[in-house]
């Protein structure tokens, strides 16, 4: 099982290829900020954690939201990376997207 940090990294990896940019530093601390403790967590009524089932077929569905995520800030002409996730978040049916910021 991959760590969070590996995870991490793999994300920014992801969000950067969807969007076929580099990530600023800004991004990838706003990016480490909303998903580095989801990584490791179960959320209420789901058996598993990212982390856990990364390395399977079901994470890497989770995977390709993040490039989709990276499209999403291109999409919205790079209006803004927390945009970006909360839109492909809420169009998911993925148990491990995180709770809406506030929810």
């Amino acid at each position: 099982m991959p760590s969070q940090e590996e995870i991490i990294q793999k994300i920014y990896d992801l969000v950067s290829k969807g969007a076929g940019v580099a990530l600023t530093s800004k991004e990838q601390s706003e990016l480490h900020e909303r998903y580095y403790d989801w990584i490791a967590l179960r959320k209420p009524g789901v058996l598993t954690s990212p982390q856990e089932i990364w390395d399977t077929e079901d994470g890497e569905k989770i995977q390709k939201q993040f490039e989709k995520i990276g499209r999403e800030m291109i999409r919205q002409k790079r209006l803004h990376l927390k945009v970006a996730a909360a839109t492909v978040e809420s169009l998911s049916d993925c148990p491990h997207c995180p709770d809406p910021p506030g929810g």
